[in-house]
């Protein structure tokens, strides 16, 4: 082999076995990387091996313990045999299933609430139901709200003015007789502007004062009655009126006094009174509906105490008394005491999406930093959760929730919330880490094959460089000495 050859090939070998050393330090960097993905994938798994699971602990019909990992489904899920709790953000609100929602939202009352879970209330006559239909229906519930309505201008009207009577009493000494001589002098005043409390005080003790004087005018044509003048008629103490209508016309003065007295009786009342001035008085297409609406309340209530009820809940029960106890729950936290819808409650409302409501890991999450609490319900005087007097409801049926209660609660409390070893999480956990290492373990003995075959390559190249290298330097020795020669 030439000189040159020789020097070729030397250098060839020279650049295959810098390669070879690359690759073997890039095979053992690959190596290296493997070792840190195990210890990585270890971790991984010790950690998997420490993760709890939130559980809610339910009870079948059997009354076997059921434990089931904790979501908002399964919290807001009715059974007769659970523990009533809700979620609540940082304001206050209710994080809502979208079906309760929307059930809140299309109902205008408990009852109608309730019915939208199947729940319906049984009378105890056909009667007693249709009644409380009528008032509870639409066409009467317009009438109230527009009653109520008038009744809450007259109260707030703050321009009261009119004119009332009132008396001053002299009493003096007859100097002979030393009896007393009581002189009356009625006087006509008038009030105003001022608010419905001091009209009240006004025309109530005006109407007293109108009310005596007619009655005692009664009295006077009573005892007058008999007394007659030649041609037989009447002698009428009330000047200008004679005749046979003296009589009628004392009468109804009477009459009229008296209402207006029993209109004055309490300020409630006179706020009525005033409130069917406004509507247009009796005989008006309002009139007759409050006049109906009160008849119709009368019948229910007179009715209910025949059958021997005292309080308007004993009239009815409801056709799954335990579901109703928990929907009204509900109802009273979502709404607040009243029976009837109150709009401004809206805002107690927060749908929970629905992927979120069935995600056990977050409500896990969000309970252990706080961004929610859980709440129970508490029904301390569970016979009398609504108790509402037959003789309280003068003006309508709707009632007040009582005897409930929703307590924030720390979930660690809650003795049917616990915490056990995530099974699911640790069963993946570990199927990863096995698939892992088993990758792991294929990558690394391809890297030991290929380690030994830079080896070996390695070996060979070192050899034939030796050889390359003394074969040259014997070429370049012979070629010295002939030239020398």
């Amino acid at each position: 082999m030439g000189i040159s050859a020789s020097q070729a090939r030397l250098l060839s070998i020279t650049a295959r076995l810098t390669s070879n050393e690359y690759q073997s330090q890039q095979v053992s960097n690959s190596k290296m990387r493997l070792a840190i993905q195990s210890q990585e994938a270890s971790q991984e798994y010790l950690a998997a091996l420490n993760t709890t699971q939130y559980t809610y602990m339910s009870f079948d019909a059997q009354g076997d313990a059921q434990n089931t990992a904790l979501t908002a489904n399964v919290l807001y899920q009715y059974s007769d045999m659970k523990n009533q709790y809700l979620l609540s953000n940082p304001s206050g609100q209710v994080l809502l299933l979208s079906d309760d929602a929307r059930n809140y939202r299309e109902s205008a009352n408990l009852d109608a609430f309730l019915e939208k879970y199947g729940i319906k209330k049984v009378f105890k006559s056909k009667s007693l139901e249709e009644n409380y239909n009528k008032l509870n229906g639409e066409y009467f519930t317009n009438v109230y709200n527009q009653w109520e309505a008038l009744v809450k201008d007259a109260r707030l009207k703050n321009d009261y003015s009119g004119n009332y009577n009132t008396e001053e009493i002299e009493v003096t000494v007859d100097e002979n007789t030393g009896k007393e001589i009581v002189n009356t002098q009625i006087k006509n005043e008038t009030y105003g502007p001022c608010s419905s409390d001091e009209a009240y005080k006004y025309e109530s003790h005006g109407a007293y004062v109108d009310f005596r004087q007619a009655e005692l005018a009664y009295k006077n044509a009573y005892d007058q009655s008999l007394a007659t003048d030649s041609n037989g008629e009447y002698i009428s103490a009330t000047p200008g009126i004679v005749g046979d209508e003296a009589p009628d016309y004392i009468y109804s003065t009477y009459i009229n006094a008296q209402q207006k007295l029993w209109d004055c009786s309490t300020y409630q009342t006179w706020l009525n009174a005033q409130a069917m001035e406004a509507a247009g008085g009796v005989d008006s297409d309002l009139g007759k509906a409050v006049t109906e609406y009160y008849e119709i309340l009368s019948e229910f209530t007179t009715e209910a105490e025949d059958l021997g009820c005292t309080t308007l809940e004993q009239t009815y029960t409801y056709s799954d008394e335990d579901k109703a106890k928990w929907y009204t729950n509900l109802w009273y936290r979502l709404n607040g005491e009243s029976s009837i819808k109150n709009e401004m409650a809206q805002n107690n409302v927060a749908e929970l999406d629905h992927n979120l409501a069935s995600s056990s890991e977050w409500i896990q999450d969000c309970l252990k930093q706080g961004i929610i609490t859980i709440e129970a319900a508490s029904n301390e005087n569970v016979e009398n959760v609504i108790q509402n007097e037959i003789e309280s409801l003068q003006d309508t049926l709707h009632v007040k929730l009582n005897g409930i209660k929703w307590e924030s609660k720390i979930h660690t409390s809650c003795q049917d919330i616990t915490q056990q070893d995530n099974d699911t999480a640790i069963a993946r956990a570990e199927a990863d880490y096995e698939r892992k290492n088993r990758e792991i373990s294929a990558k690394d003995l391809k890297y030991q094959n290929k380690i030994k075959l830079l080896d070996t390559e390695h070996t060979t190249l070192e050899k034939e460089y030796e050889s390359v290298k003394s074969a040259l330097d014997k070429n370049v020795g012979r070629s010295f000495k002939t030239f020398n020669s």
